[in-house]
């Protein structure tokens, strides 16, 4: 698919000049409630689904039933703290910040497929799967750890279909959520000096054979800096390790935020 730079960049500026809207400081999305299992607090990442716990500790995930009892280790790669399950199956995804996916089914117990995208260590950005379990979306920075991309991979033959925003070096993405009608992005734009600019979340918009930023809305910077640390720890499964290390206690301390609540929230 193709993608229309000139266009993006233009509908980034002006649209964001139109909703250049702070929100009040003490808007709340709500807070999260909740506690720690025995995984969650041993492990860097965790993930479930109702037949399988996953620890995440970089070079080893370790696979656990509902009664914790371990099945499995595997060690195809290293950095690996986040993965998720393709709804209503037993496959696995993890991705690894040294530039790997990974798919294992877990009924076999086995690696079936492991995609090297990139080259460069600190593949930080996020990924996410549809809801019905067709299509992966994948924020990449193969090239260059200032230049990203979102690959589409087709998850019934596990390979990739489309790449787009490879040549787009004004626009930064760091997070892409999907639900039932919308992929929202967050990001962050550079002005003409390479400096970054504004911070937004914007609509991901397949038409035709174009891949577009759609109806895009700046955010002030507190509202970002919450909702990329809420990313983050629900990236890696909201374990004790990983909201301490963003200097966070407790789960509840956190504010529940999606990007869907949060694109909606600014008019």
């Amino acid at each position: 698919m193709g993608f229309d730079v000139g266009h993006t960049i233009s509908s980034l500026s002006k649209l964001a000049l139109r909703t250049n809207k702070r929100l009040d400081n003490n808007y709340k999305f709500g807070v999260m409630q909740g506690k720690y299992n025995n995984l969650m607090k041993k492990y860097q990442g965790y993930t479930q689904n109702e037949n399988f716990k996953i620890g995440l500790n970089g070079k080893t995930i370790y696979i656990f039933d509902n009664e914790e009892k371990e099945l499995a280790r595997f060690q195809d790669a290293t950095y690996m703290y986040r993965g998720k399950f393709i709804p209503n199956t037993n496959i696995l995804v993890v991705k690894s910040t040294s530039g790997f996916l990974l798919f294992y089914d877990l009924d076999k117990l086995q690696l079936i497929n492991k995609i090297k995208f990139s080259n460069i260590g600190s593949q930080d950005e996020n990924f996410d799967i549809t809801y019905d379990g067709r299509y992966l979306y994948n924020i990449e920075a193969p090239k260059s750890s200032t230049r990203t991309q979102i690959t589409k991979y087709d998850l019934k033959t596990l390979k990739p279909i489309i790449t787009t925003f490879h040549n787009l070096d004004k626009v930064f993405l760091k997070y892409i959520e999907t639900d039932k009608n919308n992929i929202y992005l967050l990001g962050f734009a550079r002005n003409n000096e390479g400096i970054k600019d504004y911070s937004f979340i914007g609509l991901y918009k397949e038409i035709g054979n174009q891949c577009k930023i759609q109806e895009v809305k700046k955010i002030d910077e507190d509202l970002y800096g919450r909702i990329y640390r809420y990313k983050i720890c629900e990236d890696y499964g909201f374990t004790q390790k990983e909201l301490k290390y963003q200097d966070l206690e407790r789960i509840d301390e956190l504010e529940k935020i999606t990007l869907k609540d949060a694109y909606n929230s600014i008019k």
